[in-house]
């Protein structure tokens, strides 16, 4: 397996923080409240420590889920716990849209910060024990096994009490390539 060296995980870091930071802004402004997050966590990991890597407990959750086509592959998860998907929904109407936007949003940033071109699926929803989810996500990911790359993050809302964990996960080949864009510089999309 591939190692992340400290400058890759330093970068990604730095890019996933600008990523997340403009996503932020709408859903703000849709929930009229502040919504705060962590510092991501970046791993390269296999299919077998996904779980761990991401590190929500095993519990019933909520996940919207989106999926990142084009130039590179991957997954959005945007997960809650039951609870609090519930304390969402009675502010906004359609928790799926909000999380379109909120995924839009990080997509184009990601997008225009590594140069590669990322579209995304409608928003579809599960509801299960949280390794259900993940496992069921990363096994549509081709069932690869080493080298899936990780951007993970916990997001609050201060007011409510709710907290939700946004996971990226973006297949080996596309991990590769955003190794290489980190190593090499991104690429013209011209």
């Amino acid at each position: 397996m591939t190692i992340l060296t400290s400058s890759q995980h330093d970068i990604l870091k730095e890019v996933a923080t600008i990523g997340l930071g403009n996503a932020i802004t709408p859903i703000s402004k849709l929930l009229n409240q502040k919504v705060d997050f962590c510092v991501p966590n970046v791993a390269l990991t296999s299919i077998e420590t996904v779980q761990s890597v991401i590190g929500i407990p095993q519990e019933k959750v909520v996940a919207i889920v989106v999926n990142i086509s084009k130039d590179l592959n991957g997954v959005m998860l945007f997960v809650l716990s039951s609870s609090d998907a519930k304390k969402i929904s009675e502010k906004i109407s359609d928790l799926q849209e909000m999380v379109n936007i909120f995924c839009g949003s990080c997509l184009t940033a990601l997008s225009k910060l590594l140069g590669y071109h990322l579209d995304q699926s409608v928003p579809a929803s599960a509801t299960d024990m949280c390794r259900a989810v993940i496992n069921q996500v990363v096994a549509g990911l081709g069932g690869q096994s080493d080298n899936l790359l990780v951007l993970n993050t916990i997001l609050s809302l201060q007011e409510d009490n709710i907290s939700a964990r946004l996971v990226i996960i973006f297949e080996p080949i596309s991990a590769q390539k955003i190794l290489t864009i980190l190593d090499n510089g991104p690429k013209n999309n011209d």
